[in-house]
């Protein structure tokens, strides 16, 4: 499903619950290794535009990934999320951030709730997306509780109630992904939506990307249209990116 982060309705109790954790052993992952090196210092891939190879090398990378991550017990799952929320809660984007655009979480996703809970405390804006199908793009919109309401929208996604967010006003927004690569290069569903909600030129809003340390590979193909994260936050480590070169 071509999904942006968004709770599917499917099974679900409220907006923010998140899925279950399938019982199935995961497959492994194998570390992703092109033929070429795709980074900073070495674009051409990027600029020759390999865009079928890439899609095959994104869709193989995606079930890989799907199948390690379908394999996290739900108390690991919990732990590491618990972990991850508060490095993000602990950064100084955070601190400064007036409103935070989250996202609904799914099974294979780091459970952000704790980061909202913290937020509404703090007297912060807590945001979360809705696509506009026609468009083809995201909205962000206020939720004031994890029973905000909510309408099922196309495909079953639950989206919250409201009038849209200004996108100039969003303060931090936490990206959520299938995988990302030490570069700050995400690897999404393969919709697109948070590749276009990031590249809105309105949009003033630091990027950190939130995931469960196994997300994280050395390198992920790359297309001209991804738009990789400035932050990326996981259970174990905190990882920066200025032009593509990662500080801690």
């Amino acid at each position: 499903m071509n999904s942006p982060g968004f709770l599917c309705a499917r099974g679900a109790r409220d907006w923010w619950v998140a899925a279950g954790w399938g019982r199935w052993r995961a497959q492994g992952l194998r570390a992703f290794s092109g033929g070429g090196a795709i980074n900073a210092t070495n674009p051409l891939p990027r600029a020759l535009g390999f865009g079928r190879m890439y899609a095959g090398m994104k869709d193989h990378l995606r079930t890989e990934m799907k199948a390690a991550l379908v394999g996290i017990k739900a108390e690991d799952a919990a732990e590491m999320s618990r972990a991850a929320c508060e490095s993000l809660l602990a950064l100084d984007e955070y601190a400064r951030a007036r409103s935070v655009m989250l996202y609904a979480p799914i099974a294979g996703e780091v459970d952000c709730r704790p980061i909202a809970v913290a937020a509404w405390k703090d007297g912060k804006t807590v945001l979360l997306p809705r696509v506009t199908w026609v468009e083809r793009h995201m909205v962000a919109v206020p939720v004031d509780s994890l029973n905000h309401p909510v309408v099922t929208g196309r495909n079953g996604l639950r989206e919250p109630e409201g009038e849209p967010w200004p996108i100039e006003r969003i303060g931090l927004i936490v990206v959520p992904a299938l995988a990302y690569d030490r570069l700050g290069n995400r690897l999404g569903r393969g919709g697109g939506f948070y590749d276009r909600f990031l590249a809105r030129g309105s949009l003033a809003a630091r990027a950190c990307g939130l995931a469960f340390s196994i997300q994280v590979v050395g390198e992920l193909p790359v297309h001209p249209n991804d738009y990789p994260v400035k932050v990326l936050v996981t259970d174990k480590e905190v990882l920066r990116f200025t032009n593509g070169i990662p500080t801690r």
